[in-house]
């Protein structure tokens, strides 16, 4: 439950960061909201709390729906009109992880220019896929504390 809300904790400050560019807290014609209730914060797809059952990958879609799965966990690279709309086809939502660059990988959170040119390849990749039925939500980065010290 603890790293629950720390998800869903960094999906707000996504949201927050998706106002910034103009981009709702809502996802147009998805209906995906958190809300924070007297139990926690609750993940909401078209007004009826969405609990998650699913798997990380890009494959085997079909048998995670056969098995009851509603949701897949897939890095931006994997994305696709074609692989969304396979996702769509079994009723499956779609958490994207946005690639951020790592510190170990030479990211520098300290330098403006190159956090500009990170977030406006992120919010071109967003706005491209933001409209697809399939998108459940975005995920900033993974595992960003691997292999080094942070310097921001």
């Amino acid at each position: 439950m603890k790293y629950l809300h720390i998800l869903l904790s960094i999906t707000l400050l996504l949201f927050s960061s998706c106002k910034e560019f103009g981009i709702s807290d809502t996802i147009p014609g998805h209906g995906v909201k958190i809300l924070k209730t007297p139990e926690g914060y609750r993940l909401y797809r078209n007004g009826e709390e969405y609990r998650m059952k699913g798997a990380s990958g890009i494959t085997n879609l079909e048998l995670l729906h056969r098995t009851g799965g509603n949701s897949i966990t897939a890095y931006e690279q994997f994305i696709s009109n074609q692989f969304l709309d396979s996702a769509n086809q079994y009723d499956l939502t779609v958490a994207i992880i946005l690639d951020v660059t790592k510190p170990m990988h030479g990211a520098n959170y300290t330098d403006h220019a190159f956090i500009e040119k990170q977030r406006e390849r992120i919010y071109l990749f967003v706005n491209e896929y933001k409209d697809h039925p399939a998108v459940l939500f975005w995920i900033i980065g993974n595992e960003l504390h691997l292999g080094q010290r942070f310097n921001w």
